[in-house]
């Protein structure tokens, strides 16, 4: 019996690799919205009544991860975005979307406006 073969890793050509990192950087496509800090008022896209009822429901202010995803998802691009549990994936997607459609008066259509694949893994399980 011969002993198995050692198996090498496939040799990866550099020229095929791509980085999001890399690709952000040489692409003038991607916008970088700024943003101060994660209060309500810092987002004037947000409505008062909506600010009313987070605050309401002890929600003081934006967490980091809906800062970064309010201005993509509110300007209907695509977004990916990844983050502990906890974090608040789901408003960081569900706000700039509800703003979005009351703006332009399509809340309350009873129509498809907007899909959001979720959960994570952790929620899946």
């Amino acid at each position: 019996m011969n002993p198995p073969e050692e198996r090498k890793p496939a040799a990866r050509d550099s020229s095929e690799e791509v980085s999001l990192t890399r690709l952000a950087t040489n692409t003038t496509s991607m916008k970088n919205y700024l943003v101060k800090d994660g209060e309500f008022t810092s987002f004037p896209e947000i409505q008062a009544t909506s600010a009313q009822q987070l605050i309401a429901r002890g929600i003081k202010g934006l967490f980091p991860i809906q800062q970064h995803c309010f201005y993509p998802v509110y300007n209907r691009e695509d977004v990916i975005a990844r983050d502990l549990t906890g974090s608040g994936k789901t408003l960081a997607f569900c706000l700039p979307v509800t703003e979005y459609l009351r703006k332009n008066n399509m809340l309350g259509s009873r129509r498809i406006q907007a899909i959001i694949l979720g959960p994570t893994r952790e929620l899946a399980i």
